[in-house]
């Protein structure tokens, strides 16, 4: 997917992507920034059919579980300071390192 530019490196695999299984193994072999993981997060995310939630603060995750179902999203407050924000069109407050679960029901399971 990348490889090193730098004289010593030059031309070997900077980041990889393997088959295993039935899934694939992504290798990150270097420190990029910020900029770098998220797209790479967002590329595999695409090709994986999975949405990208975009407007999320910054130390915030979500997690969705899906099954018997049920979608059930794990969303995770990582930082030191509370985190005000909309989520499926619905204002959300998480304190510091607060979790919340939000679950619908009567939804066929999907890609989680």
């Amino acid at each position: 997917m990348a490889v090193y530019g730098g004289e010593y490196f030059k031309g070997t695999p900077a980041i990889t992507c393997n088959r295993y299984g039935e899934g694939k193994v992504y290798y990150i072999a270097t420190v990029g920034s910020q900029m770098l993981y998220h797209y790479l997060i967002r590329q595999i995310l695409a090709q994986n059919e999975i949405p990208f939630i975009s407007d999320l603060p910054a130390r915030v995750e979500i997690t969705k579980r899906s099954g018997c179902s049920i979608n059930a999203y794990f969303i995770f407050n990582n930082d030191r300071t509370g985190k005000d924000f909309t989520l499926f069109g619905e204002p959300c407050h998480l304190s510091p390192f607060e979790m919340k679960i939000i679950k619908e029901k009567g939804i066929s399971a999907g890609k989680a």
